[in-house]
């Protein structure tokens, strides 16, 4: 019973090992995305970052399963890719910036979710991003270590680790990795901050429990050591509030009268002459310094004239004098100002006195004053015939201190536009136009433009005079006569054209500067219209028409349309027209359709037989409409064969004697003007030939040829490679050693 169980169990593991494929792939990492995205690489411009997923789960992955993509962060928050490699060069447009690296799976990695993973800020160089990322970590600890007074994390703390929750395993060379924000920032700084409390001893800070901590009367947080850092001597302490109201009783101020009310000035003043004195005196028990005010419309001095200024001691009971002047420069009105004088040590201890001055508008002589702009201007480049130029605009300024009342101006040889206002008061101003008037002969012409006032009694008196002139010279006569188009082309017409193509217009434009008159122009070949007109001002156009002549026999017909006229301008239009003769179309006979390359001998068995179909018209290389030609369809011997495109050969063999006919069917084609059309008709074309018995050479037997090429099939083909002899071999076996438990089975009953 043992042993039947042992070969039943032998059997069953031959037959699962047949079935076991020869390549077993391991399985591809799948599932969600986890673990630690790091940044390899110092943050700085030119070096190169690199992602490090080494740390990444699940196990196994490859450069294969992600992309990479990484972006600039701007302060907006808005991320700029820059980069889909791995690794990533920094720029120069990176400073300053922080870059962010995002890992995504490929579509059919069987992963999903994605890794992010930040930089710190890009510095310009490799030895300020070692400073950046020690910065970082020791203000990390800092933060981390910082409490409020009532115990509450200080709210800064989130800010700096989230920076810090970036940055891993700083190295003494300054480099650094930078990993997602949710890494553990005591972790990550732990080589950094080694690093850091070596080289500075600022990096070490005392912390204090809570119960050290309490508030003073002063709202300062003090610890127990504060009282040991207090100074002994109590000289150095505040004076108290009994004191200060002491002192503040100690000091006051006297000043000899509190009005300054100064004489008017006239403006425009170049210094005021007037000095009016103050004194201030020290009532209080002890030395002032004193402050000197400092106002926007007085000066203040001291007795001999020089600049007052603050921090004179004033002994207690002196008195010291002052003098106050309106300053230089006030305009027109009334200024009125409190000059305070008090004491440097204590603001409330002070005195007043206000001060007042009025300027007054100064007394001012008449003045009658106009200015033109400009002062004269002309036209030097007039032809006769003119037409009326561009105006010139002149601008009168009152630039008196009076009202004006201005008469309208007038000249000879100009035309005088209205004024824009008659009354100008000073700085106002007023405009007016002036232009050549028309008609004026060759010659030279001066004019005198008078600007004028109307006094009350209605007088003019003259203010100012502008001159202008005029220049108008002879016109040299120019004949210039254009034609539109230059050139006619009536394109082609076939022999005996029942209809002449459609007449087209010319124009003709006087471009000169005196009159034209035109003659009727006349052609050989071709018809010409009447003129439109044939007399042409400058500027003025007319037009005609063209058209080539009925019944023109076969040819190409070019000649010039002379335009005449009177002053012997040339002028001419250049047509063509050709006349092309009739077409007949190319019919091919169809009994021009052959089969060659038979030969008449006949064939063997073995023999090889190629033959041509030539049909007939296949040799027009240049088809007009109406072409036909025939083109070679198929060819049959026993099976039916079709050509799709020249060359139009076939060859075949037949393994079994006797005659046979060859026929070619030939498509009749018909050329449309732009390519060959099958019409349906067809032709037919036979041959015959004899195939007799070739002798057999050798005793091998020679495969039967197909006739049209048949092949014999062959097997059909997978894509597996496998060797599959192994796995016959094995289950041959298999199959015996069942063969054998079932005849020692049978035996044994």
């Amino acid at each position: 019973m043992e042993k039947k169980r042992f070969l039943a169990v032998v059997m069953t593991v031959m037959m699962i090992i047949s079935m076991v494929p020869s390549m077993v792939f391991a399985a591809a990492p799948s599932g969600e995305l986890g673990g630690k995205l790091k940044v390899k690489g110092l943050a700085a411009v030119g070096t190169t970052v690199n992602a490090d997923y080494t740390k990444v789960t699940p196990e196994g992955v490859t450069d294969e399963d992600f992309t990479f993509s990484w972006s600039r962060q701007t302060e907006e928050k808005e991320l700029t890719q820059v980069g889909t490699e791995k690794a990533y060069t920094i720029t120069q447009d990176d400073l300053g910036y922080r870059l962010v690296l995002v890992l995504t799976p490929v579509d059919g990695s069987g992963l999903t979710g994605t890794l992010t993973a930040k930089t710190l800020e890009v510095a310009a160089t490799e030895e300020e991003a070692k400073v950046v990322a020690a910065q970082t970590a020791e203000n990390t600890e800092d933060t981390q270590q910082a409490e409020t007074v009532d115990g509450t994390e200080n709210a800064q703390l989130e800010e700096d680790t989230e920076d810090a929750d970036n940055t891993e395993d700083l190295q003494q060379n300054g480099e650094s990795e930078q990993e997602d924000d949710s890494e553990n920032t005591e972790g990550q700084l732990e080589e950094t901050q080694k690093d850091t409390k070596e080289d500075s001893d600022d990096s070490q800070m005392k912390i204090y429990t809570e119960d050290q901590l309490h508030v003073g009367e002063d709202g300062n947080v003090q610890t127990d050591e504060t009282e040991k850092n207090e100074p002994a001597d109590s000289s150095e302490a505040p004076a108290t509030e009994d004191n200060a109201d002491a002192s503040l009783e100690a000091q006051s101020l006297d000043v000899n009268t509190g009005n300054l009310n100064f004489s008017d000035i006239e403006e425009n003043y170049t210094q005021a002459n007037e000095k009016l004195s103050i004194t201030v005196t020290n009532t209080g028990d002890g030395d002032i310094t004193l402050k000197i005010p400092k106002s926007d419309y007085f000066d203040v001095m001291n007795e001999d004239g020089s600049e007052a200024v603050s921090g004179v001691q004033l002994a207690k009971g002196a008195s010291l004098m002052f003098m106050i002047q309106p300053k230089t420069g006030l305009t027109k009105g009334d200024y009125s100002d409190t000059l305070i004088f008090e004491s440097e040590e204590n603001s409330e201890v002070a005195v007043q006195v206000t001060a007042e001055v009025s300027v007054k508008e100064a007394a001012q002589e008449q003045i009658t004053a106009i200015q033109a702009d400009p002062e004269s201007f002309g036209y030097d480049n007039l032809k006769e015939g003119y037409e009326t130029p561009e105006a010139t605009t002149i601008t009168l300024t009152n630039t008196g201190n009076t009202t004006v009342s201005l008469a309208q101006p007038y000249a000879e040889y100009f035309d005088i536009g209205e004024l824009s206002a008659s009354v100008l008061e000073p700085e106002d101003s007023a405009t007016f136009t002036a232009v050549p008037v028309t008609g004026l002969k060759a010659g030279d012409y001066l004019d005198s433009i008078q600007i004028a006032r109307t006094d009350t009694e209605g007088q003019e008196d003259v203010l100012t005079t502008i001159k202008a002139s005029v220049t108008v010279s002879e016109v040299e006569k120019v004949y210039k006569l254009s034609v539109t188009p230059e050139e006619l082309n009536f394109g082609k017409a076939k022999a005996g054209y029942s209809e002449a193509p459609k007449a087209q217009k010319v124009t003709l434009t006087n471009e000169g500067n005196t009159n034209i008159t035109l003659n009727a122009p006349s052609g050989n070949n071709f018809k010409i219209g009447k003129l439109s007109a044939t007399e042409l001002a400058p500027g003025e156009s007319c037009t005609f028409k063209i058209r080539p002549k009925e019944g023109l026999k076969t040819g190409s017909y070019v000649e010039s349309v002379v335009i005449n006229n009177e002053q012997q301008i040339s002028a001419a239009v250049k047509v063509q027209f050709t006349v092309k003769a009739v077409r007949k179309a190319k019919i091919a006979d169809p009994a021009d359709n052959k089969i060659t390359g038979i030969s008449p001998d006949g064939y063997t068995t073995q023999s090889k037989i190629t033959f041509t179909a030539v049909g007939a018209g296949m040799d027009n290389e240049s088809p007009g409409k109406g072409d036909v030609r025939y083109v070679p369809y198929n060819w049959k011997v026993i099976n039916t064969n079709s050509w799709s495109s020249a060359p139009y050969t076939a060859a075949f063999g037949i393994t079994k004697a006797g005659t046979y006919t060859l026929t070619v069917v030939f498509d009749c084609q018909k050329y449309n003007g732009s390519e060959w059309k099958n019409t349906g008709d067809q032709d037919t074309k036979q041959v015959n030939f004899s195939i007799t018995q070739a002798q057999t050479v050798t005793a091998t037997p020679t495969p039967t040829p197909q006739p049209n090429g048949a092949t014999a099939k062959s097997a059909v083909k997978t894509g597996d490679t496998t060797n599959i002899a192994p796995f016959v071999i094995i289950l041959a076996i298999a199959a015996g050693c069942i063969v054998g438990v079932v005849v020692y089975k049978k035996r044994k009953k």
